[in-house]
């Protein structure tokens, strides 16, 4: 009995992941438009702009990803480890904290942090509903200058 059930989720597991394709084809059509598009080379456009360092920082943006349950091992705790470091080391009044995932929001505000948008992750992303909030909110704050984009896990090899 065990066993079936278990191939019952991993069949909608893969279901799941299987619908996530074309969300997953249309994003990388996008950066891949826009990394070949004539926006990337004009040195007045928004494009290009959005991915300089910027001279004056006001404030970061921090999207906390993580799970909406435990049993993940260290997933949860390292993330927020990680974030603890980043607030300390820039201050909480500069840092803007988003969250997707239960458990990261429910851990930061119970350490006095101020969440600015907080959000339950969803299993699979078959369009962009999930992260259109989001997009909206930073790129209305990189447009009046409030806040910047923060450095990707590659160029700070942390976050």
């Amino acid at each position: 009995a065990m066993e079936l059930v278990a191939a019952a989720k991993m069949r909608k597991a893969v279901e799941s992941a299987l619908n996530t394709r074309n969300y997953h084809d249309l994003a990388w059509g996008i950066v891949d438009r826009l990394i070949n598009s004539q926006l990337w080379f004009d040195s007045n456009s928004m494009v290009k702009r959005f991915f300089e360092e910027q001279k004056e920082i006001k404030k970061s943006t921090l999207i906390v990803f993580s799970s909406n349950r435990g049993l993940c091992g260290a997933f949860n705790s390292n993330i927020i480890k990680l974030v603890i470091a980043y607030i300390k080391e820039h201050g909480k009044e500069n840092v803007e904290l988003i969250t997707v995932g239960t458990r990261g929001a429910g851990t930061l505000t119970a350490l006095g942090n101020n969440i600015e948008l907080a959000y339950s992750k969803d299993d699979t992303a078959i369009d962009d509903a999930s992260v259109r909030d989001i997009a909206n909110h930073i790129h209305r704050n990189f447009r009046k200058g409030i806040c910047r984009q923060t450095e990707s896990s590659e160029r700070r090899g942390r976050l």
